[in-house]
């Protein structure tokens, strides 16, 4: 093996160290304030060097999922009440089905805002031809199933936020895109889900080409909403808390 395969098999490896530690403490395994184990036997059991045990740790410590004590060890942070914009985006690539439910339910109170919002100030930019779109997506979730429904549900919602003429709340809603199509799949998988759920959606397109914007927040957040509730049923079920 060369050299440079070595140094490239050595870094796969350190990725897999950081992301099982991410993926431990994003599930609640880890909690805030548990120490980890002295690096040795970290590296032991990743089957890599103390070194990019070391370098993995500063790397997480970067991300705000752990703090180093001098003389003390690494313990895990307090990333929800101190974490940084890099810690949100790891959170939102994450696999939601493998999230902590606390903090899944945590990002869907943030996306009702994010999305409410929008849809109210769609109301305000609304151009013909774009409600005639709304009418299409409409269409296309009423005809879809499985992961073409799952694409369908995703792209209406993504349309709102850009009705909405704020860029920046578009692309917050793109950012939850990992955790928002693992958990739409989970929740439109349920016989009648969609049945129950297609005249909010109507609503909500009717509200928009009325340019009602009290009217559209109210329809999207009972969409949303909904969301919430199968969440907790989820977590109720799982026994998770």
């Amino acid at each position: 093996m060369s050299d440079i395969q070595k140094e490239a098999e050595n870094i796969s490896r350190r990725e897999n160290f950081v992301n099982t530690i991410i993926g431990r403490i994003l599930s609640g395994e880890l909690k805030p304030g548990d120490r980890l184990p002295p690096e040795r036997e970290l590296a032991a059991r990743a089957g890599i060097s103390r070194s990019s045990v070391n370098v993995g740790i500063l790397e997480l410590e970067s991300k705000g999922f752990l703090r180093v004590e001098p003389r003390q060890g690494a313990f895990v942070a307090e990333y929800r009440r101190h974490g940084t914009p890099q810690t949100l985006s790891v959170i939102m690539s994450y696999d939601s089905a493998r999230l902590d439910y606390s903090l899944l339910g945590d990002l869907l109170d943030f996306r009702i805002l994010i999305e409410c919002e929008a849809a109210k100030c769609a109301c305000r930019y609304i151009k013909r031809d774009e409600a005639a779109t709304l009418d299409d997506f409409l269409g296309r979730i009423s005809a879809s199933s499985g992961k073409a429904l799952v694409g369908a549900l995703y792209d209406f919602h993504a349309y709102v936020t850009q009705l909405s003429g704020n860029d920046v709340y578009s692309m917050i809603f793109q950012s939850f895109k990992g955790p928002l199509l693992s958990l739409t799949e989970a929740h439109f998988s349920v016989p009648g889900e969609l049945e129950s759920s297609l005249p909010l959606y109507a609503e909500l397109v009717e509200a928009l080409k009325a340019r009602d914007g009290g009217r559209a927040e109210r329809a999207m957040r009972s969409i949303l909403e909904t969301a919430s509730v199968f969440l907790k049923r989820l977590s109720l079920s799982s026994g998770k808390p």
